[in-house]
């Protein structure tokens, strides 16, 4: 089975808008990472002002040297969600889940129906659980992710537990 990880940041909580995505696609009977993507929604970075009202606004320097690097791509929401679909249906993905599921749903529907798109996760079974718990009890609150963190190991870290957990998780349905 193959399922695919997901992560948003916004503007805004109430009404949140995407202007990074970054997905993983994982393979469970494998137990590995068939594909990462990270994306910057150029509608709203290249918005110098909207961008500026976001959370991680300061982070912009970061996000434009993931994208000089080529780990980020800058492309509009449409090219975003056309991408998305393509590995979905490529890759016969069965699953959807998120740090935060509720939260990054919305997102999509939102951003979706602002940029008149159709939401390429509507067809797809979400893990309700969202993994925001999960990651509270193993990692925020021990010692390791002090560790880790200081260390600069967090995100692989971070994704190996998250793919595990999803796979746990979904043997369990």
């Amino acid at each position: 089975m193959k399922i695919i990880v997901l992560d948003t940041e916004t503007l805004g909580l109430d009404n949140p808008l995407i202007y990074d995505c970054g997905y993983v696609i994982y393979d469970t009977e494998l137990k590995a990472k068939i594909k990462e993507k990270s994306y910057i929604i150029k509608q709203i970075f290249d918005n110098e002002q909207l961008f500026a009202t976001a959370y991680y606004h300061k982070k912009r320097p970061l996000y434009i040297e993931r994208l000089k690097s080529g780990y980020s791509k800058k492309v509009g929401w449409g090219s975003l969600v056309n991408y998305l679909k393509k590995d979905i249906e490529k890759y016969n993905i069965d699953f959807v889940g998120a740090y935060n599921s509720r939260f990054d749903y919305r997102a999509f529907d939102k951003t979706c129906s602002l940029y008149n798109k159709p939401n390429p996760l509507a067809k797809l079974d979400p893990v309700e659980n969202d993994i925001m718990n999960f990651i509270h009890h193993r990692i925020i609150n021990s010692f390791l992710f002090q560790l880790t963190h200081h260390l600069g190991w967090i995100f692989p870290l971070l994704q190996q537990l998250l793919m595990q957990y999803f796979y746990d998780l979904l043997l369990s349905l």
